[in-house]
């Protein structure tokens, strides 16, 4: 009995049934109907998600029109406008249908429904019904392909070429005996045959280092891509026609390669391979029928691929773009991230470098002509901050354009997570120096201020123990002054805060100060830093208030391959013997219990960071004083 020619015989009613359930799954649509036209007028009506009853009432409305003259238009009109009304009778908002065909000719109507406003995938709900209409031709000779009817719901099923491969190679053993299958699926995005996932049992680490080019038609792969003609060798190894270097590493033997095509559009190359003995016109015979149907297996799991890759790309830069604008960034999610990505481009490396990118735009792609093809991705991520490179490379093939978009993405959102703590930091520097600005201030207008009164006050009493009291008032006050000048000291390099120490001497001493600082000094640490400025400040002063210079040199320098920071202030004042009240002592250098206490502060600071401070009289006269520290962790 013919049960698929809808014309003349009858049809399986529960593969209808079974070809709705398929189709609202893989869809994600709470109903399908398909509908397949009788010449008696009467549908054939399969359905999934809705009562038979509801079913067959819509299915009625959507008849192909009678030849009935001039109303004919009008009466298809009314015809769409009672099935729209229905529709929403039985409670659904959307739909869309899908024409099923053959041999040219509209044999039916594939419809999917849906209760809250969808929009469906046109490309996937066309696949969908040439699956309908594969599997309603190929039912009308069961001996054609008894053993592939389960590979039906399999397919539809699927979400991995891994999969369908293992359901392909075990249907197609049952029918041939024991044998390999491999598929090279077409990618749009590179122009490239592609060795699928799971191809002859080997892991995708080995397949994919084997792309094929379309144009190469040396290749037997591509040969039976372009020209859509099945190929055959039982001596794989050796065949002048067979490019040597897959065969050898897939292990290949003996091998049918048919061309996989829907809709007249190659999609890629099946590879039936080393089955004992080898291969005869009889094995063609029985792959060429369900040949058709496994071009649309191949072509739904390829679809469904394209669409898990986007799904899982749209969460790997949403999962991102929270864990790295948050405030501090998840470092460790971030790298848990990075690391799913490259697990999912099948990158041989994908990691944020410092550095720039290779080129101008920021991005750099590296595919050799001959040869292996291999990618190089560099895109800058550092945003306002620079000299961050988001770096992919992959040695079995290019990097196509939905992956190149998700690595330009990342590179975005991290670029946007760099500008965005650059300016956090910003705004906590500020706020830091706003606040160190305050404390100055108050301490200057009230504590200093009656520091200075206490100091009035004492100097007009006549007790013995007063000028104690007066040297201890004024220490105090030294030490304010160090206080109030450490908390104005602005948040710019090191460099430039000596600058500013500098300008400021000169203004309030009149000093001519001549300055050699270099920009090198900018890599020390905060604290090495805070007291170069500090034992800066307090030998110009000295310089200025004791020594009775008026000229002086300031250096500052990075020293011992650069473990060190060295200040040496030298001035052309009394010298140290002067200050001793021309008591000359036999030593050059001022030893620490000899020194005044701003001084002997100065080198007990130097002694608690690891450093030195050394001050000396000069032979023509003036005072050298010396300060080397460690440059410690920049």
């Amino acid at each position: 009995m013919n049960r698929t020619n809808p014309r003349t015989g009858h049809v399986d009613r529960r593969l209808l049934e079974r070809l709705c359930v398929t189709v609202a799954t893989v869809t994600r649509f709470d109903a399908a109907i398909l509908t397949v036209w009788g010449e008696s007028g009467d549908p054939a009506v399969g359905s999934h998600g809705i009562s038979k009853s509801r079913a067959n009432d819509l299915a009625r409305l959507i008849l192909p029109a009678r030849d009935t003259g001039a109303g004919g238009g009008g009466a298809q009109g009314s015809a769409d406008g009672s099935f729209r009304q229905r529709l929403t009778e039985f409670g659904f908002t959307s739909s869309s249908r899908v024409p099923v065909t053959r041999d040219d000719q509209v044999i039916g109507l594939l419809v999917v429904l849906a209760a809250e406003p969808r929009h469906p995938d046109p490309p996937l709900l066309s696949a969908l019904a040439r699956v309908c209409e594969s599997a309603l031709e190929y039912r009308q000779a069961p001996t054609a392909a008894p053993d592939l009817t389960d590979l039906d719901a399999l397919v539809l099923s699927t979400d991995s070429f891994t999969t369908l491969i293992e359901a392909m190679t075990v249907a197609l053993s049952a029918k041939l005996g024991e044998v390999g299958v491999g598929l090279s699926v077409a990618d749009d995005d590179t122009g490239l045959l592609i060795t699928a996932d799971g191809s002859f049992g080997l892991p995708a680490s080995v397949t994919r280092r084997f792309p094929i080019d379309p144009g190469d038609l040396h290749s037997n792969a591509a040969r039976v891509f372009e020209l859509q003609q099945p190929f055959a060798s039982n001596h794989v190894i050796g065949d002048p026609a067979v490019l040597q270097n897959y065969p050898q590493a897939f292990g290949i033997r003996s091998m049918l390669a048919l061309p996989l095509v829907v809709a007249a559009r190659s999609i890629g190359v099946l590879m039936i391979v080393n089955k004992e003995n080898g291969f005869d016109a009889d094995d063609m015979g029985v792959v060429l029928p369900v040949l058709p149907r496994l071009s649309l297996a191949v072509e739904l799991t390829r679809l469904s691929e394209r669409r898990r890759f986007a799904y899982e790309a749209d969460g790997i830069v949403a999962a991102l773009r929270i864990a790295a604008l948050a405030s501090p960034p998840d470092e460790t999610r971030i790298t848990g991230i990075v690391d799913e990505t490259r697990r999912l481009l099948a990158a041989d490396h994908l990691a944020v470098h410092r550095g720039r990118a290779a080129s101008s735009s920021g991005s750099r792609m590296e595919i050799p002509s001959r040869g292996p093809l291999g990618s190089l991705m560099e895109l800058p991520c550092g945003g306002n901050a620079g000299n961050l490179v988001l770096r992919a490379e992959r040695a079995s093939n290019g990097f196509g354009r939905s992956e190149r978009a998700l690595l330009a993405d990342l590179a975005q959102v991290l670029s946007e997570a760099a500008s965005l703590q650059q300016t956090r930091r910003q705004e906590e520097e500020l706020a830091q120096h706003r606040e160190r600005q305050r404390i100055a201030d108050d301490l200057h207008d009230d504590v200093s201020q009656l520091l200075f009164a206490a100091q009035l006050a004492l100097t007009a009493e006549p007790e013995p123990e007063v000028p104690r009291a007066i040297e201890l008032v004024r220490t105090a006050e030294a030490a304010l002054r160090d206080a109030i000048f450490l908390l104005e000291a602005p948040p710019d390099p090191l460099s430039r805060q000596i600058e500013g120490t500098l300008a400021s001497v000169r203004e309030q001493w009149g000093l001519a100060i001549e300055s050699v600082i270099e920009q090198a000094v900018d890599g020390v640490s905060d604290p090495t830093g805070a007291e170069l400025l500090r034992a800066a400040r307090e030998c110009l002063v000295n310089a200025a208030k004791h020594s009775d210079a008026s000229r002086v040199r300031i250096t500052v320098r990075v020293v011992d391959d650069g473990r060190s920071v060295e200040l040496v202030v030298v001035d052309d004042g009394v010298g140290l013997s002067e200050l001793d009240g021309g008591k000359r002592t036999s030593e050059r250098a001022r030893r620490p219990e000899t020194m005044k206490h701003g001084l002997r502060a100065m080198h007990r600071r130097a002694e608690a960071q690891g450093g030195e401070l050394t001050v000396e009289s000069l032979t023509t006269g003036g005072t050298r004083a010396s300060l080397r520290l460690p440059v410690g962790p920049g």
